[in-house]
């Protein structure tokens, strides 16, 4: 390799030579451009807000600041003379502007998140927002309404705010002018409305949101360009080493290069950013470089490394909280920290997960990177650095980088070294005793490596369930232990890796374990050992290795290469059976998005509940788990159920009812999650409270649902109804009746394959795999009940799993969501019509109705077994919509009598097309009888 290097680094110099002999020759004979003929060209740069924050005083909240909020609010609330306003305060780091820019036009762009006016239903509702220069210094974590900060109009225009886009513009040219030519110092943009007596107010994403973050986008010229006198040779400063504490002890190596690279902006490299921003696969790498080779001595032994990093803001996205799970690789070549973008960054070569974690509130750790100390110190590899990338999708963490200040907040590897080579605990032994010359012990071990499963929850040991191209991805390797000698007692400790290669590439990512720190695990004998059931052995997580495949390398077709005791570092009497490989296929299923009502309700004890975000996030997390999907992204938004209803515990079909008009609403008015995601689900989430459980959907499939908090599982087995599956026939002894029009309930009871609702035909034959929030592994046998069961310990089968990805799937031509995908249309005023009708008594509740304009039908409404007749003030009838009622399933828990609990109550939601003469509205039954 070096030899390689060296013949490249003398063609490069020949090359160089013949191009400054030819420069020299067009520096000689051009013509230089004088400035009248021909104007400098017209540059365009986009910034990233580097602070925002809104302030408010209303409900009491003058005093609170909102500076890590992934969301900001501009307008008023109330009514007069008690009226509050909502300000955005928001600032850019514009120092990479040159010096002699002169600013054409600068906008301000904010993504919108929703329209929250309480004049949404009129198509001129709108709210007019106006900029200004804010002149005092805050701070983005402390500032709040009370701190009455100065503000300096610098003229520019007021944006109407209507809600129609998905971005909003402001035109700031005068602000960011006065900001370069000095005319006003730059303490950032306030954003604000005039005083109104409705609810007039929009939500937008802030920086801390993983999508449609803020930018001003700046178009700028520089001076008419003169001749460039011609340059003279310039040499880059070698990088300053800052190293602290020596060998034997503990050392601190400060990078000597750092920067990260942002999918967002390609083509820009942030060598000069004061803050090092890391995301995931599809956002931003962080590269560092330590030159340990430098700094520890050969004769030296390293015991540990660990990577620090100094909090630049606080973390943002979905998951906000320690720890994260972070690729660390080492990349495939060289980089440079003044040219590195995301368009020529080098990629992954070798590399492992591991935990990025807190240490106090400002300092984080990844530990345990002693394997890529001891490759660089040992000159095994070449030091390129490293390579991070963070696992948790839509998330970001940000850290002080080499070029911020004071120095001791710059990352560093901090070394722990010494002369005595690192030894395991040694075994006490009697005093030896003089022996003739000894003899290599008899071998008597075969490690033989079996199986490759590649798990997304769960999986056949023939990996025969399919794979969601970026979910998260974890192999289980498995080893065998034979041993001619066995006896209780006996130790089988070895190392093991996996090499990832990607389509027909024969250079391969390789990452080690996952569940140890040191590459090894002691495995118990599995060799037809008669204390041992085979099959239960693999039920525990730590008896096999496991490693979690980067979630950048979860998509197309993967060779992958299990390898067992590397190096034969462990005597075998069989060295040719170490290895085992897969080669497994990634398939494109959607993401879907989700919305999330927090239910507020009243007792009778004029008690309130609201349901908390630990009950959300807990229910999340089993599902993105469980469901074939890459990601299920939710919003999470509070429903007062008790201002409608009362006191009380909460109707399950009431839920339902309200979260149908909303979804509704949104669909027709192409709300975010409806441009974000082809497929979207709303759901209710009620504080269980220890006073019962259950859910219902609203049939099957659906897209609303909800339920209590008792069970996690019951969020997962109610999105699976909408998702079209039936329950899974149990021992529990559930019927179904007929509805009120004398037909087959809806639900009815479909085949299941497995006897007993197991999630495999026989006991070990299917493997869930879970894993907490703390990446803490579990296994789950086939004795687990299926998902859409009413029984205990409840986890996806691979019937289930499948049946869910083929509904989703939108390459599938049996895809029924693909058919009736949730997006939205624009047209005519059509009439929001709904309500309940009790299946054992035929009694309507009909809901309020609402004309929603520039929205389409929801259907054809040519037949059922109702209809809607929409008559004038005369009684003459101007249409009728036929629809058939959804027959809701209720998932409660099996009764004590066996029962299921069934809810009978029909429910019905419809879009129908509006008639401006209409005075009144009928439900008819069959035939036209039956009128409600």
């Amino acid at each position: 390799m070096a030899a390689k290097r060296n013949i490249v680094a003398v063609l490069i110099t020949i090359i160089i030579s013949a191009l400054l002999i030819n420069i020299d020759q067009v520096l000689s004979q051009k013509s230089v451009l004088s400035p009248s003929e021909t104007d400098p060209p017209v540059l365009q740069a986009t910034f990233e807000a580097s602070k925002d924050t809104y302030i408010t005083g209303a409900n009491g909240n003058g005093g609170t600041n909102f500076g890590d909020q992934q969301s900001m609010y501009i307008g008023t609330s109330g009514t007069s003379p008690f009226v509050y306003g909502y300000n955005v305060l928001i600032d850019f780091d514009l120092s990479s502007l040159p010096p002699d820019a002169e600013i054409i036009s600068a906008t301000l762009r904010l993504g919108l998140l929703f329209n929250l006016s309480s004049n949404i239903n009129s198509p001129d509702a709108e709210i007019n927002v106006m900029s200004e220069a804010i002149s005092e210094s805050w701070d983005e974590y402390s500032v709040t309404w009370y701190d009455y900060l100065g503000y300096s109009d610098q003229g520019d225009p007021a944006n109407p705010v209507d809600g129609a886009s998905v971005w909003e513009e402001w035109d700031v040219t005068n602000i960011v002018t006065a900001w370069k030519t000095g005319a006003i110092p730059q303490y950032g943009i306030r954003l604000f409305s005039s005083a109104s007596d409705n609810i007039d107010m929009y939500q937008f994403y802030s920086r801390e949101h993983s999508i449609n973050a803020p930018e001003l986008v700046v178009s700028y010229r520089t001076q008419t360009p003169t001749e460039t006198p011609t340059p003279t040779e310039t040499h880059t400063p070698t990088p300053t080493l800052q190293v602290s504490g020596s060998c034997p002890g503990t050392v601190k190596i400060y990078a000597t290069r750092d920067t990260f690279t942002n999918a967002g902006q390609p083509g820009v490299n942030n060598a000069d950013q004061t803050r090092l921003i890391l995301g995931n696969s599809t956002d931003r790498y962080v590269f560092l470089h330590f030159p340990v080779e430098q700094v520890i001595p050969q004769d030296q032994h390293i015991y540990d490394a660990s990577l620090y990093l100094f909090e630049n803001g606080p973390a943002y996205g979905d998951n906000p909280l320690s720890p994260w799970d972070v690729f660390v690789y080492t990349p495939l070549s060289a980089w440079d920290e003044l040219t590195l973008t995301w368009l020529n960054q080098p990629g992954p070569f070798l590399g492992l997960v591991k935990e990025l974690s807190n240490t106090n509130s400002d300092w984080y750790v990844i530990n345990d990177l002693t394997f890529f100390a001891e490759l660089w110190h040992q000159g095994i590899y070449q030091n390129d650095g490293l390579g991070l990338s963070l696992q948790d999708e839509n998330t970001r963490l940000m850290f002080e980088s080499s070029e911020s200040t004071p120095s001791y907040i710059h990352p560093y590897l901090q070394v722990e070294c010494g002369l005595e080579p690192p030894t395991a605990t040694p075994t006490p032994t009697a005093t030896p005793t003089p022996t003739a010359t000894p003899t290599e012990a008899p071998k008597t071990i075969n490690y033989i490596a079996s199986d490759l499963e590649v798990t997304q929850g769960v999986q056949r040991i023939t990996n025969s369930v399919r794979l969601v191209e970026g979910k998260r991805t974890f192999v289980r390797f498995y080893v065998d232990v034979y041993d001619s000698a066995y006896a209780a007692g006996n130790q089988y400790r070895i190392d093991a890796r996996l090499k990832i290669y990607r389509d027909n590439s024969t250079v391969p990512t390789i990452i080690l374990p996952s569940n140890t720190n040191t590459g090894f695990l002691n495995l118990p004998y599995s060799w037809q050992n008669p204390y041992i059931d085979a099959d239960r052995y693999w039920m525990v997580a730590d008896n096999t290795f496991i490693f979690e495949i980067p979630s950048h390398l979860t998509n197309g077709t993967l060779r992958l290469v299990g390898e067992a005791n590397l190096d034969w570092k462990v005597p075998e009497t069989y060295w040719f059976d170490n290895d085992v490989e897969v080669t497994v296929d990634f398939e494109p299923i959607p993401s879907f998005g989700m919305r999330v009502y927090r239910l507020k309700w009243q007792d009778t004890d004029n008690k309130y509940y609201t349901t908390t975000y630990d009950n959300i996030n807990d229910s999340l997390h089993f599902a993105r788990q469980a469901l074939p999907v890459p990601d299920l992204w939710a919003q999470s938004y509070v429903y007062s159920y008790y201002q409608d209803y009362g006191k009380g515990s909460p109707n399950l079909d009431n839920v339902n009812r309200y979260i149908r008009q909303q979804y509704i609403w949104d669909r027709s008015h192409n709300g975010t999650l409806f441009q974000d995601y082809s497929t979207v689900r709303y759901y209710g989430l009620i504080d269980q409270l220890g006073t019962r459980g259950g859910g219902l959907a609203d049939g099957i499939p659906a897209k609303v649902a909800s339920g209590w908090t008792g069970n996690r599982t019951t969020f997962t087995h109610e999105l699976g109804h909408t998702f079209n599956r039936h329950h899974t026939l149990t021992t529990c002894g559930e019927s179904c009746g007929t509805n009120f029009w004398g037909n087959p309930c809806a639900d009815g009871w479909e085949h299941y394959p497995y006897t007993k609702g197991r999630i495999g035909p026989h006991e070990f034959s299917v493997e869930g795999f879970y894993y907490d929030g703390n990446d803490n592994f579990e296994i789950r046998s086939s004795q687990w009940k299926d998902i859409m069961s009413y029984c205990s310990y409840r986890w996806m089968s691979d019937f289930t799993y499948h049946r869910i990805m083929d509904y989703i799937n939108p390459n599938r031509a049996a895809n029924a969501e693909a058919t009736n995908v949730d997006s939205a249309a624009t047209g005519t005023d059509n009439l929001l019509v709904s309500g309940l009708i009790d299946g054992d008594t035929g009694a309507l509740d009909l809901s309020p109705l609402f004309v929603i304009p520039d929205s389409s039908p929801l259907g054809d409404y040519s037949s059922g077994e109702l209809a809607i007749v929409l008559k004038d003030s005369d009684g003459a009838e101007l249409a009728r919509y036929w629809f058939t009622p959804n027959m809701p399933v209720e998932s409660g828990v099996c009764s004590l009598d066996g029962t299921a609990e069934e809810s009978a109550m029909m429910n019905f939601t419809e879009l129908v097309p509006y008639h401006p003469q209409t005075a009144r509205v009928d439900i008819e039954g069959p035939s036209g009888s039956g009128i409600f």
